[in-house]
């Protein structure tokens, strides 16, 4: 082989070892690159379980509160609606259950919006998943559209019509102290620090039994009987997102470059 000939190949092979570390390079920074997405994809996975979870055990506090709430509005409207007169002596916490309780909801939505704002939600391989978390916001204001419902008739047909026969005032003081917060309860929503505290009554109260009242406090059951329907719906959504994440961070790579 001429002189020339081995300059050739030797340029070849030269040249071959260069395009190879070349395509390596490229391949290990898309390699280091998709770890990278990975880590920063099970970081935020891990925050949208824990918020997850968090607002799951919300909503299981939340339904204990509105059953909470129905027992005692349909005792009060069973009351009513056997009333002989006018009016009907009732105890006042039942009273105060089923005309001043308005339950209310406050979730935590921030890991999922930050996952959604990023744009990593596309990465995300489930697409059962994907779905759930990008309608969790829609699902979450359909349940809580109904508390808002109740809320609004308590304040505009209930309190008008009992107020009318009946000094508010006392059974307000009944949800003041009932929702009293101490050193054990800081930090809590107002129904986690009630699940397990019993009313405390101060006697009866002359309740107007008649039909607007007893039209009124009806309705308000009705939404929130529906609420109670709509956070179950909502309840096992969250159980089933929960699974469905814990099962999404197992499938990343399990030691992401930089973790």
């Amino acid at each position: 082989m001429s002189i020339t000939d081995r300059l050739s190949v030797r340029l070849l092979l030269e040249g071959v070892v260069i395009l190879t570390s070349i395509l390596i390079a490229f391949l290990l920074e898309g390699w280091r690159a998709d770890r990278e997405l990975a880590r920063e994809l099970a970081q935020e996975l891990t925050s949208v379980q824990a918020e997850l979870e968090r607002n799951r055990d919300l909503v299981t506090v939340e339904r204990v509160a509105l059953r909470r709430v129905l027992d005692g509005g349909d005792s009060l409207l069973h009351q009513l609606r056997s009333a002989d007169g006018p009016y009907v002596e009732v105890v006042d916490t039942l009273a105060w259950l089923g005309t001043g309780w308005s339950v209310s909801f406050s979730p935590s939505l921030g890991a999922v919006d930050a996952l959604i704002a990023s744009g990593r939600l596309a990465q995300v391989s489930n697409s059962e998943l994907r779905l759930l978390l990008a309608g969790l916001r829609d699902m979450i204001a359909d349940a809580f559209e109904e508390e808002e419902g109740a809320r609004g008739i308590s304040t505009t047909q209930v309190a008008p019509l009992v107020g009318a026969h009946l000094d508010l005032n006392t059974l307000f003081e009944i949800g003041r102290r009932f929702f009293a917060s101490d050193e054990d309860t800081q930090g809590m929503t107002p129904q986690e620090r009630v699940r397990t505290r019993a009313l405390v009554s101060s006697g009866t109260v002359s309740f107007p039994a008649d039909v607007s009242v007893r039209s009124a406090v009806g309705h308000r059951l009705g939404w929130l009987s529906t609420a109670y329907s709509e956070f179950g719906s909502l309840e096992r959504h969250l159980e089933r997102m929960i699974e469905l994440v814990a099962d999404e961070r197992r499938s990343l790579p399990r030691n992401p470059v930089g973790s």
